[in-house]
């Protein structure tokens, strides 16, 4: 009895020892604890950066058609049998061919209404139709705006709002102290500053986001000439602030995509019997609107991705069926493919470069995004490949021929500044001449159409905007002269 109560004293008098857990010995950083952001976040971190500077009143409303329903439009396929049973059923939807406008109605009396003048007719529709449109993106466009501001406090990149990389006021002279004396030449002199990896990054976005300025020599841009559309190129939409839609193709019919894709096809101006490049082909609708104008003698389809290149194949299989023999398909680099083809020319071609797509990075369901930090630097490298491919295309343009660049991006660095660098770089460096075309027309023919921006230098650009959800597309049009 007295050993028990010895060992329980000599129990009770030993200090409990708690044995924690590893993992909970230290507090956890704070990259394990903030919230990570998604690519789609990180992309519209970078138009509200770099956008909203560059288009100023017009970006909230370019910001909210982004983040919105695209409007598409509707191909009608000449080859289809019910080719004009389509058309009737498109038409009585209320969709009409931008190839074949109504006639304008005389306008009704317009009344003032907060300061702005609107149409009796459309006033109620319009806003019932932007408000569908707000209602259905405003729960998506919350969220990422309040993952924007949670990060703001944690992004030590975007803290840098008045950061001028560019200014020296800050270095001091590192030579003071040495006026009067000989510096060796294995002498240690440090740098004036020095550059985060961050930081780099932050000056190369800065650089691209920048409109063009006039330089010493200055591109030729020829007058307007008239545009000419092929007749047989029947594209259908639902007029501007109508948000309706088209069903789903079950047959061969009509190819449903973004009506600003065909603008590159317009400005393309096919004649007959011409000989087409495709360099950057993938996804195909581009590719089966010039077929569709029913002037390609032989149409030559480059892409680098495999999975792209399948996909235009099984759209061309699908819609035009027993025409396949004219289109050649060619899984290559296109600046590989124009260098191991030197002797092969083209009456047009069509440059529609890799960009960062501007619309689909701002969906959460896009995998391969442009803007994920792993693909930071492929991003930054994007206008020094498009570039290279524009001078690519070119190169193999037959003199006289045309080539069209055309992006879908808002960025200045991947539109105005490629074209103006690829035009300088052949003219010094060959002896090829090239002028820019102006495409006026193209606003002067479908402004009723599209919204366009108008600062612009050597192309045209298409603005998203609720009533007329397409693009962002840009398009230059290019002739070679000798």
């Amino acid at each position: 009895m007295l050993a028990v109560q010895n060992t329980s004293r000599q129990f009770l008098s030993t200090p409990l020892v708690c044995h924690l857990s590893r993992r909970w010995k230290f507090k956890k950083k704070h990259f394990q604890t903030s919230k990570k952001l998604g690519p789609e976040v990180r992309a519209l971190q970078f138009f509200d950066r770099y956008y909203s500077p560059i288009f100023g009143k017009q970006w909230p409303s370019i910001r909210i058609a982004l983040l919105s329903r695209p409007k598409y439009c509707a191909l009608v396929n000449n080859l289809s049998r019910s080719r004009d049973d389509i058309i009737a059923d498109l038409s009585s939807l209320g969709a009409y061919d931008i190839n074949r406008p109504k006639k304008k109605a005389p306008k009704k009396k317009k009344v003032k209404k907060d300061g702005y003048e609107k149409d009796n007719e459309i006033e109620s529709h319009e806003e019932a139709a932007l408000n569908e449109q707000t209602s259905e993106i405003s729960e998506r466009r919350n969220d990422m705006d309040s993952s924007l501001s949670e990060d703001n406090t944690h992004s030590d990149t975007e803290e840098r709002d008045d950061v001028d990389i560019h200014s020296d006021s800050e270095d001091e002279d590192i030579y003071s102290g040495r006026v009067g004396q000989v510096i060796n030449m294995h002498d240690f002199i440090p740098p004036a500053k020095v550059y985060t990896q961050d930081e780099l990054t932050l000056q190369t976005q800065q650089e691209q986001s920048l409109p063009v300025e006039d330089g010493e020599e200055v591109i030729q841009i020829i007058p307007r000439r008239d545009l000419k559309i092929p007749p047989e190129l029947r594209v259908h939409i639902f007029p501007k602030r109508n948000v309706s839609t088209f069903k789903k193709p079950v047959g061969a019919g009509y190819y449903l995509m973004d009506a600003a894709s065909l603008l590159p096809v317009f400005a393309l101006s096919l004649t007959s019997n011409c000989r087409v490049l495709d360099l950057c082909s993938g996804p195909g609708g581009k590719a089966l609107a010039m077929m569709q104008t029913m002037n390609i003698e032989q149409l030559t389809c480059v892409d680098i991705s495999l999975s792209r290149l399948r996909r235009v194949r099984s759209v061309m299989d699908r819609y035009l069926g027993g025409v396949g023999h004219i289109i050649d398909y060619h899984h290559m680099n296109g600046i590989r493919w124009v260098a191991a083809n030197p002797d092969v020319i083209y009456d047009r071609v069509l440059v529609d470069v890799p960009c960062t797509t501007d619309r689909h990075v701002l969906s959460p369901d896009e995998e391969d995004s442009i803007f994920k930090p792993a693909r930071t630097k492929e991003r930054l490298q994007l206008p020094k490949l498009q570039q290279e491919l524009l001078k690519s295309g070119m190169q193999c343009c037959k003199p006289g021929g045309a080539v069209v660049y055309s992006t879908c991006t808002l960025s200045p660095g991947q539109n105005d500044q490629v074209v103006y660098a690829a035009i300088m770089d052949l003219h010094h460096n060959s002896e090829m001449q090239f002028v820019i075309e102006d495409l006026s027309c193209l606003v002067d023919a479908f402004r009723n159409v599209y919204y366009f921006d108008n600062h612009c230098k050597y192309g045209q650009l298409v603005l998203p905007h609720l009533a007329a959800n397409f693009g962002p597309m840009y398009i230059a049009k290019i002739r070679r002269l000798n």
